[in-house]
């Protein structure tokens, strides 16, 4: 039976969660998300020992302490979600799931160190009070200190999960410290070998497992999230579909001109997806002195500027820069830029945390230039890559861009055509490729998006950039980040702007010659559309950065708040509601499904060996042995202390004490037979599992419900053995 003093061990059990919950240090930023972990567990693990002060040697108090904390995450996540503030209600599920869905995505999305956004927050507190209810059932309501081990690695192992090599030895050998002493706090002294020996294995292999895990980010081409290392358009649907937006990155800059910032440029497309223009070693530049933009004439007009950038949440290898780049300060390593994208990579390095500073240039030339200048055909280096489509590209897309541009003379006109038209006939949306079954940016899914008339801005990037090249104009596509919010403005007139992860953006550049590359805006409600591609005459675009200051967003439709698929296109139907409903209780329902089925492995472990038992005795090997250990266990499970060293005639003399007449009979019989078998010639009648389960039923008969509820929970007797096997 427990003692009676168990706060100790409560106050070491909390000392343990705290110390390993701070293992996720190298993980997330800031503290408030430990704090916050430590308070709930220290909610659950304090509600247990109050418990525990009434209700002595039963399995409630650590009931008691899960059932407060998850009313103090109802009261902080969930309010006014359950009635009376603590009574569960569907809304609570279907909030609960909204929640975790939210912290997942935001996982995936983020690099590391990541932002404790609220649906991170919601999962860590969530598995904080599982793993102290874990805690309080299996350290202090069963003295088993040994198992403290369980929820302590749960924790310990995330970073070394997630960032093979770079877990904290502080927090380990903290955390070894703890248990160590949770080890010693009543421990025989014949216990101190396989004391010592445990906390050196727990040691040991907390420093040699993380060499054996497999690095993260190297084992295939996308991590998910704003990871950048091979190609940043596979999951920049997914990117933009999920519901938090942490800050990508930050920048500062006196420019006037709205900054988009590129991180790869394609070129190349083979009908599946577009490749990532990667140079030869030849045609990449130091960054202290970068070429002139491609195709860029002495004497078209320019303007210049400069741009700090530091990046909070982008991984992988493309650096964010202005086109057209002059010069780079600050990117120390192996950072080379492309001569012809101008777009800046590194071979081993991460930009995650950089800071470094931008010149730049840009063309200060009118739609009448353009508009005047149509083009002799001629190009001052190879376009041909520019100007290929994939094979098996549908006939419906070239027919469609000669229909919008028909009677346009010059390759100005057909491109801003095509610019308008995509932005005045079509909607913006994130959700209807998706639901629609046409997301992607392959030459297959072209066709479905011209017909469907929605999509985000890989679709309108993809097809634009095609549908130029049907033309004869050589066309290329960008990724990179949309303007970002002006979050405020210097005494110097420096303008400092935040871009988060829902700025991610593909847009088309089209070929000038003697002007150069020149980004075009076909998506509708997104971004701003370039001086130059406004008709001259026309009102222009409504979507031109703000220079209002903090709140007043640069680019409107890509704030979260004013997310353009939350406008502009129909509202989810109700059966699409239900869906949804559904899954997050679905996810609510399978963790608590998980919870429950980790709490009944020791009951069906026990039963194992029960069953094993029953078959010893059936088939005649050693029944006597088996069937005194097993009742000996049973006593051990239901309260009784059950000596090693006691004989059957006086452990069954201490069970029938207070029994009913017909159970007493029960267990001497099982007595008697055992004794025989033991003792007696081989053709005495043997134990049967008969007499072995009328004895086990006379047991439990015997014992209040508490007890016996605690028996199949919690058997004292397998923990018994495996602290047997530790020491030995």
């Amino acid at each position: 039976m427990p003692g009676t003093r168990t706060w100790p061990d409560s106050l070491l059990a909390l000392l343990a969660l705290a110390v390993s919950l701070a293992a996720l240090n190298p993980l997330l930023s800031g503290v408030v998300w430990w704090f916050a972990g430590a308070f709930f567990a220290a909610i659950v693990l304090g509600a247990g020992a109050l418990a525990r002060l009434v209700l002595r040697g039963t399995v409630l108090p650590p009931l008691i302490g899960l059932a407060a904390g998850l009313v103090a995450v109802e009261l902080v996540f969930l309010r006014g979600q359950a009635l009376a503030g603590v009574i569960p209600t569907s809304a609570v599920f279907r909030k609960a799931g909204e929640l975790a869905e939210q912290g997942t995505q935001s996982i995936a999305q983020q690099a590391v160190p990541a932002e404790p956004v609220t649906g991170i927050l919601f999962l860590i507190v969530l598995g904080v009070v599982g793993l102290a209810f874990a805690a309080d059932l299996l350290v202090v309501a069963t003295q088993v200190r040994a198992l403290a081990a369980l929820p302590m690695l749960a924790l310990l192992m995330i970073p070394m999960l997630v960032l093979s090599g770079r877990s904290d030895a502080f927090v380990w050998i903290a955390a070894s410290a703890v248990y160590l002493i949770l080890l010693r706090r009543g421990a025989r002294p014949t216990s101190r070998l396989a004391t010592g020996a445990i906390a050196a294995l727990v040691v040991v292999g907390s420093l040699v497992i993380p060499s054996f895990l497999p690095p993260v980010g190297q084992t295939s081409a996308t991590q998910g999230g704003l990871e950048t290392r091979v190609n940043p358009l596979v999951s920049l649907g997914e990117d933009l579909r999920r519901g938090t937006a942490v800050t990508a990155l930050r920048y500062s800059t006196k420019s006037s001109e709205p900054m988009y910032l590129r991180l790869a440029t394609y070129e190349s497309f083979a009908g599946d997806t577009w490749a990532p223009t990667v140079p030869d070693e030849q045609s990449l530049r130091r960054l202290d002195s970068l070429p002139t933009a491609i195709g860029r004439s002495d004497d078209v007009p320019t303007g210049s500027g400069e741009v700090t950038v530091r990046v909070d949440r982008v991984g992988g290898r493309w650096a964010p820069v202005p086109y057209a780049a002059t010069s780079i300060r600050g990117l120390d390593g192996d950072w080379r830029a492309d001569a012809e994208g101008l777009t800046v990579r590194s071979g081993d390095g991460e930009i995650n945390g950089r800071q470094y500073t931008v010149d730049f240039d840009y063309p200060t030339v009118t739609p009448e230039q353009l508009q005047a200048d149509s083009g002799s055909g001629r190009y001052d280096f190879d376009v041909r890559p520019y100007l290929e489509t994939p094979p098996g590209l549908a006939p419906v897309i070239a027919d469609t861009a000669a229909q919008v541009t028909a009677g346009k003379t010059t390759a100005w006109d057909q491109a801003v055509a095509l610019q308008d038209w995509f932005r005045d006939d079509f909607s913006y949306s994130e959700d209807a490729p998706v639901d629609e079954d046409y997301d992607g940016s392959g030459v297959d899914v072209m066709p479905e998006f011209l017909e469907a008339k929605a999509g985000y801005c890989v679709h309108f990037a993809s097809t634009m950039t095609v549908m130029a090249r049907t033309l004869g104009i050589p066309a290329r596509m960008v990724v990179g980040f949309l303007p970002g919010e002006l979050t405020s403005t210097d005494e110097d007139d420096t303008q400092n702007f935040r871009v988060d992860t829902h700025k991610l953006h593909a847009w088309p550049e089209l070929y000038f010659q003697g002007y150069g590359w020149l980004r075009f805006e076909p998506t509708p409600s997104r971004g701003s559309v370039p001086s130059y591609a406004i008709v001259p005459g026309a009102s222009g675009d409504d979507t031109e950065p703000s220079a209002a200051p903090s709140d007043t967003p640069s680019d409107t439709a890509s704030d979260p708040a004013n997310r353009p698929d939350r406008t502009d296109t129909p509202a989810r139907s109700a059966a699409q509601d239900a869906a949804r409903s559904a899954q997050s209780v679905a996810q609510v329902g399978g963790i608590v499904l998980g919870v429950v089925l980790v709490l009944l492995i020791p009951l069906l472990l026990r039963r194992a060996v029960r069953l094993r038992r029953f078959s010893r005795i059936r088939r005649g090997r050693d029944p006597a042995q088996a069937a005194w250990t097993e009742l000996r266990d049973t006593a051990r499970d239901h309260g009784w202390n059950a000596l090693e060293s006691e004989s059957v005639e006086t452990l069954t003399g201490r069970l029938v004490d207070g029994m009913p007449g017909s159970e007493a009979d029960a267990l001497r019989r099982l007595a008697r037979a055992v004794e025989r078998t033991a003792y007696a010639p081989p053709d005495r009648p043997p134990v049967t599992t008969d007499d072995l389960a009328a004895a086990i039923r006379a047991i439990e008969r015997d014992t209040p419900p508490v007890l016996r509820v605690r028996g199949a929970l919690l058997p004292a007797s397998l923990f018994r053995r495996v602290l047997a096997a530790a020491d030995a």
